[in-house]
């Protein structure tokens, strides 16, 4: 376990970073509370620039480091706070940059630039609880509405019409008879079967 993680510095001193987390995730798989082998994972994945990662193995090593090692708290804090931040997770962000704020030893800056990035982080995580609300509330809208649609579409009776619709051989205003040209009375009835004269106009 010792030699994966000194191989893990040494390759990572040499940006041979593939190899590097080889050897630390070796160290960590024989002994997951090696606190440096999760520092030196954290590294790799900042020189990856992968956010996820650098999340991963703060919160381990908050899990590892006693509360008497301040300094070191205090160190992976800020960082696992950036990382959140810059992942999204403004709430856990937040929590983290009250406890950092918190802190007695700081100087006048310090305590300011805390101050400023929980606030942005308090305003960020805010904007986002607003967009999930007016999203879901959009959701349930539009939900409404198309069970409002199918109700109405299940209420029409049958063989009702719809608006504009014609009964079967229904004329519309003003259309002429078959046959009818301007100014001519329409077409006589043919004389019936019988024989019978039609009777005089």
């Amino acid at each position: 376990m010792f030699y994966c993680r000194v191989r893990g510095d040494a390759l990572r001193g040499l940006k041979d970073y593939d190899k590097a987390e080889k050897d630390y995730r070796g160290a960590v798989e024989i002994d997951d509370t090696e606190a440096l082998a999760w520092q030196g994972l954290s590294l790799v994945a900042e020189a990856h620039d992968n956010v996820l990662g650098i999340i991963e193995c703060n919160e381990k090593m908050l899990s590892l480091l006693p509360a008497s090692d301040t300094g070191s708290l205090f160190r992976v804090r800020s960082l696992l706070a950036t990382a959140c931040a810059r992942a999204g997770q403004y709430e856990r962000a937040a929590q983290l940059l009250q406890l950092l704020v918190a802190h007695e030893d700081l100087f006048a800056e310090e305590k300011l630039d805390l101050q400023c990035r929980l606030a942005d982080a308090l305003l960020k995580q805010q904007d986002a609880r607003v967009a999930r609300i007016v999203e879901l509330r959009r959701s349930q809208a539009e939900s409404a509405a198309a069970e409002v649609g199918e109700k109405e579409a299940g209420e029409k009776e049958p063989g009702e019409k719809e608006a504009g619709e014609k009964e079967p051989g229904e004329k519309e205003p003003g259309e002429k008879e078959p046959g009818a040209e301007e100014g001519q009375a329409p077409l006589a009835a043919p004389p019936s079967s019988s024989g019978a004269p039609p009777p005089p106009p």
